[in-house]
């Protein structure tokens, strides 16, 4: 610092010159510039913040929050803060009270340091600096101590500021990242537990369910090396990101829970109809097939007892008479032994016996040939060759004996031949009781079996219309047996059974949202300080100077106004750059300032002296 040039003068006081002051124009230079430090590091790298003799003004240190090397992001700053060291100490400041006023500064960075340390940061002591002062420099070299502990505390609590605003910035993206995932957990973890139920429902309803998972990743920030508002505004950002993919992957499930329920509704309603059908096929072909059963057992109880009677006999007399209204006269007796065959499930006729009576005739006819025969049920029943040929009722080519040629052959199974002629009374009979035996008899739709037929011979057609007429072979009458043998029931026509739905498909997709990532734990603040050793210097007690001796008033003769006497010279001396050692500038500086200055006053007033 360099102070304003005092000028000074000489005058007369009484007879004696009398210097009023002494003063050296420029001398006051700067003295042993101490430096200072208080180190902060950001991340690994470590930044001095160096004083020196320059004014303290009221700016805050702010210091750049952690950052990471793997990232370029930078969070702002933290809240900026200021120190309670005093900057500088009064101009009458003692030696002592320097050194007290400075230990008390050094105690309130030591407390903020401990505070530093409770918070997190890193902090590291370094030796501490030497200063010597004196009663000469004792202010300055203060000053300049108190300067840099001011700037050091300012640089460790605004170190803890940051410290704690990050690790604050950490607990409130861990808080909130924890809320968004626990919700976030339980919604889709509800979502899929639904979703899940109703698959288990579908494929015990018979649904084809396909089962799958996918994966969801949000578009999160990296949250590497973020601190304060850019880690929670990050997270933030994150926790939307996370929030919309499980709001997403919720909605996805739910209609997927939806979908697969409407598919076990269908397939159990289609189901519960295919049910009911087949309950209601099932009851009516069930009742038929008890119905047919019944009738099976109740015939089959009967022929046990149709079996259990062995040969039965049927016998009755046929009239002929009656029949055919006295043109053809006669009656036959018959006898008809017969069983039940098991193998071949029918009545057997094994024994026919079958007597003729013949009887005069009161009644003549044109000429007909009236005949009759008898045979087993099931032998075919023959053709009339004299079709067409009957004129005026007479047969015109027939006669017994010809129709029996065309009956005779044992397909027709003839057990007994009559023909007459209804005009002239003549009689053609043949009879075999073995032939065709044994037979089958034939159940007919009421239960009874016939056991044998008259087949007849008799005129169909106009008698009006010539050639109109012609002549057929008939069935006449049925020898009929009772039986309690019911008839063999028919089997019944079963409906068909309906098919079972065809099961329904359907998938249901899980989703595994990728997990909220966590913040990093911050790195911690790093920073730095140092103390300071005062050591003061003995004061010594100046001596008591001579008072001066008034000078004898020289007598002056007025003569030309003396030149001035030039002043010496002074250079200002300039402050050395800083370095991170410690400067001192040496305070032989100042004395050999003074010397010259010296020098140039006693040289002026010895000139004066002379002239005068």
């Amino acid at each position: 610092m360099v102070e304003k040039t005092k000028k000074y003068k000489l005058y007369k006081d009484g007879k004696s010159l009398v210097i009023g002051a002494i003063a050296v124009a420029g001398v006051i230079a700067t003295t042993s510039v101490q430096s200072v430090s208080a180190d902060t590091t950001n991340g690994n790298d470590t930044q001095a913040v160096k004083t020196a003799d320059v004014k303290q003004d009221d700016k805050q240190v702010a210091l750049q929050p952690t950052q990471s090397k793997d990232t370029a992001v930078k969070t702002e700053t933290t809240t900026q803060v200021k120190s309670d060291v005093p900057t500088s100490v009064p101009s009458s400041t003692t030696q002592d009270k320097a050194k007290e006023t400075v230990d008390k500064a050094q105690d309130t960075v030591k407390g903020s340091a401990d505070d530093a340390k409770k918070s997190g940061v890193e902090v590291t002591q370094k030796p501490t600096q030497d200063v010597t002062i004196n009663q000469g420099n004792a202010v300055d070299e203060t000053n300049k101590v108190l300067s840099d502990l001011n700037k050091q505390d300012q640089a460790i609590k605004q170190a803890t500021a940051t410290q704690q605003a990050n690790t604050q910035a950490k607990q409130q993206a861990d808080t909130k990242r924890d809320e968004a995932v626990k919700q976030g957990q339980s919604d889709l973890g509800q979502a899929t537990t639904d979703l899940k139920t109703a698959v288990d429902k579908a494929k015990t309803s018979g649904v084809e369910v396909t089962e799958k998972t996918e994966k969801v990743t949000p578009k999160f920030k990296d949250l590497k090396g973020l601190t304060g508002k850019a880690l929670t505004d990050a997270m933030a950002h994150n926790i939307a990101e996370y929030n919309k993919a499980i709001e997403g992957a919720v909605s996805k499930e739910k209609q997927d829970t939806k979908a697969i329920e409407a598919l076990r509704q269908q397939r159990d309603k289609a189901m519960g109809d295919y049910r009911t059908e087949l309950a209601r096929v099932t009851k009516v072909n069930t009742d038929r097939k008890n119905a047919y059963d019944k009738l099976v057992l109740d015939r089959e109880t009967a022929i046990k007892a149709a079996i259990a009677k062995g040969d039965q006999h049927y016998t009755g007399t046929y009239d002929l008479n009656g029949y055919y209204g006295g043109f053809l006269n006669g009656k036959v007796h018959y006898d008809y032994t017969y069983h039940w065959d098991n193998a071949k499930r029918t009545f057997v006729v094994t024994k026919v016996d079958i007597r003729f009576d013949s009887q005069s005739p009161d009644k003549k006819g044109a000429g007909f040939w009236d005949t009759v025969y008898v045979q087993g049920p099931k032998f075919a029943i023959p053709q009339d060759s004299a079709k067409g040929h009957i004129q005026g009722g007479a047969d015109i080519t027939e006669n017994g004996d010809t129709l029996w040629q065309q009956i005779k052959d044992p397909k027709y199974g003839v057990l007994f031949y009559l023909s007459q002629n209804n005009k002239t009374g003549q009689v053609v009979v043949h009879q075999d009781n073995t032939a065709g035996v044994p037979y089958e008899a034939v159940q007919l739709p009421n239960g009874d079996y016939e056991l044998a037929r008259f087949i007849s011979r008799n005129r169909q057609g106009n008698p009006g219309v010539r050639d109109s007429e012609y002549a057929n072979w008939i069935i006449g009458n049925k020898i009929v047996v009772h039986s309690d043998i019911p008839t063999e029931p028919t089997p019944p026509t079963y409906e068909k059974e309906p098919v079972e739905p065809a099961p329904l498909k359907g998938t249901a997709t899980y989703y595994d949202v990728e997990a909220l990532p966590k913040a990093d734990t911050p790195a911690p603040q790093k920073v730095s300080f140092n103390l300071y050793n005062m050591k003061t210097t003995p004061v010594e007690t100046p001596k008591t100077p001579e008072a001066p001796k008034a000078p004898e008033t020289p007598k002056v003769t007025p003569t030309a106004t003396p030149a001035p006497t030039p002043q010496a010279k002074v250079t200002q001396a300039s402050i050395l750059p800083h370095t991170g050692t410690t400067e001192k500038t040496g305070s032989s500086m100042l004395t050999a300032f003074a010397g010259i200055a010296s020098l140039g006053l006693l040289g002026a007033m010895s000139k004066f002296k002379k002239k005068h």
